[in-house]
């Protein structure tokens, strides 16, 4: 990092890494992906599994990339800037 073209080139990176990983007929298929900078934000409902596994699958696809979860409180959570609220509808 450092130079002017590393932020274009990380996020077509994280693109391509996102859609391999996720979107392309894998057993993770997110209902949301979306993404800024280094910030995802994924909507999942699986019942076969948990979101551990979710998070041990990504951080096995590259080591120099690391995940972190954040799980919601209150039915709340942080993204960016904002407060994602969910509702009882």
């Amino acid at each position: 990092m450092g130079s002017n073209i590393s932020p274009p080139l990380s996020d077509i990176y994280m693109e391509y890494f996102l859609e391999k990983t996720l979107m392309s007929g894998t057993r993770f298929n997110p209902l949301l992906l979306k993404k800024y900078v280094d910030d995802c934000l994924c909507i999942f409902i699986c019942k076969e599994m948990d979101e551990t596994q979710l998070l041990e699958h990504l951080n096995s696809q590259n080591t120099h990339i690391k995940f972190t979860l954040e799980k919601e409180t209150n039915s709340s959570l942080p993204y960016v800037d904002i407060l994602i609220s969910r509702d009882s509808n």
